[in-house]
């Protein structure tokens, strides 16, 4: 894996991960400001805790093989406008995603996501619809708060927990089942 925080690459522009590597270390890329594209090989499983964090000029990322992903791991990647979540990701943890102010929508894979942690999206720029689906048994405190969705519905099938949804000036409809 890599995992020494840094290294001092505040000025690097692109990384390609090998298929030799399956985790990515805590803080291992944090600060680099300059950073536009990561590519991931489809070994890559793990991604440690604030290991973009403030990367402000990441553009997109495919976490296609990407089992776990740590808190804050692409908070404040703020050219952030794509992130395609493969199936095989289990929990997107606190902060992960907070702070990308030019994501503007995240589609939920249909099996295998268990929790959307505390604050995930917040202050992002979500302004699309969100469904929740039923493979979901968390969906965390502010995990949209300060964003534009409009619409929030879970699957019929949801019988998780949902935290508060707090300062989405644009929510016009919440849809949750009413057997929970």
């Amino acid at each position: 894996g890599i995992g020494v925080p840094n290294l001092h690459l505040r000025d690097i522009k692109e990384v390609k991960i090998p298929n030799t590597v399956t985790a990515i270390g805590d803080y291992a890329f944090y600060n680099c400001h300059k950073l536009t594209t990561v590519t991931l090989s489809n070994s890559i499983k793990t991604i440690g805790a604030n290991c973009f964090n403030l990367c402000e000029s990441l553009s997109s990322i495919h976490l296609n093989n990407v089992e776990t992903i740590g808190e804050f791991a692409f908070f404040g990647c703020k050219k952030m406008t794509s992130v395609n979540l493969g199936s095989a990701l289990k929990e997107i943890p606190k902060r992960a995603f907070s702070d990308c102010k030019a994501l503007t929508s995240i589609t939920f894979p249909k099996t295998g996501l268990k929790a959307i942690g505390d604050g995930a999206f917040k202050h992002s720029s979500l302004n699309n619809d969100i469904f929740i689906p039923v493979s979901v048994d968390y969906v965390g405190e502010d995990a949209f708060s300060y964003t534009d969705i409009s619409n929030f519905t879970c699957d019929p099938e949801f019988r998780g927990e949902i935290g508060r949804i707090y300062y989405c000036m644009q929510l016009k409809t919440v849809d949750i089942p009413a057997s929970r």
